[in-house]
C-alpha cells in the first residue's frame, strides 16, 4: 500500500512506472492504467457529465452496470478504486441510496498529489529542449535528432550559437543532406572543429 496524497490505493508496479520517463505528458489515462479496466469506462463518463461544473455525480451501480454491460460488483469496485485514488471525492455517503461524488480533473488531482505523475521525456530537438538543438533539427526538416551530449560537444568548441547555426545551414545544404543520418552529427562536429581551430572550410 502506498500513499498518494489523500488517496491510499495500492497499484502494482507504480513505483517502477514513476521512475521512468515517457514520450507523452501525464494524463488521467496513465493513472487509470493501474486500476481495474472498468475504471477507464466510469471515470471519463463521469467527467463528461460533470466537467467545468460543480455538478455532483451520483451513480447507481445497477444503472452503470446496465449501461456498460458489466456486473454491479465490477462497477462498485471501480467506484471504490476511483475514490481511493482520489479522482472521485465523496460528498455524501448514502445508506439506502447512492453515494454522491465530486469528479476531479487531472490538473486538479495533480496539485493535490504532487510527485505522482508521469515524467515526460525532453530532447534537445523538441520544443521542451535545447534551443540550439531545436534550430538544427528544424534546419534538417526534422530528419536529424541531435542528442544533448552532441549539442554540448558543439558548444565546447567555444563558438557562438549563431555561428554554429550558420555553419550548419551551409553544411546541411552542401553535404549533410547526402549523408547517412548517423553520420551527420560526427561529420559536422569535425567540420566545425576545423573551423574553430582556424582551418578554412
Amino acid at each position: 500500500m502506498i500513499s498518494k496524497g489523500n488517496s491510499t490505493i495500492s497499484t502494482a508496479g507504480e513505483n517502477l512506472r514513476l521512475a521512468r520517463s515517457y514520450a507523452f505528458e501525464c494524463c488521467e489515462q496513465w493513472h487509470l492504467a493501474d486500476l481495474s479496466p472498468v475504471c477507464s469506462l466510469i471515470y471519463p463518463f463521469a467527467y463528461k457529465l460533470t466537467r467545468h461544473t460543480t455538478k455532483p455525480f451520483f451513480p447507481s451501480a445497477r444503472t452503470l452496470a446496465g449501461y456498460f454491460d458489466r456486473s454491479e460488483s465490477q462497477i462498485r469496485r471501480g467506484l471504490k478504486e476511483l475514490l481511493e485514488l482520489g479522482f472521485f471525492e465523496l460528498i455524501r455517503a448514502g445508506k439506502f441510496q447512492t453515494n454522491t461524488y465530486r469528479v476531479l480533473g487531472h490538473t486538479e488531482w495533480a496539485k493535490i498529489h504532487p510527485g505522482q505523475c508521469a515524467s515526460k521525456e525532453t530532447f534537445p530537438y523538441t520544443n521542451d529542449g535545447d534551443p540550439l538543438g531545436q534550430e538544427l533539427w528544424a534546419e534538417t526538416g526534422g530528419r536529424i535528432r541531435f542528442q544533448q551530449f552532441q549539442i554540448d560537444n558543439l558548444r565546447n568548441l567555444q563558438l557562438e550559437d549563431t555561428i554554429i547555426k550558420e555553419r550548419f545551414a551551409g553544411f546541411w545544404k552542401e553535404t549533410g543532406h547526402t549523408l547517412k543520418v548517423q553520420a551527420v552529427s560526427p561529420y559536422f562536429f569535425k567540420t566545425l572543429q576545423d573551423c574553430a581551430h582556424g582551418v578554412q572550410i
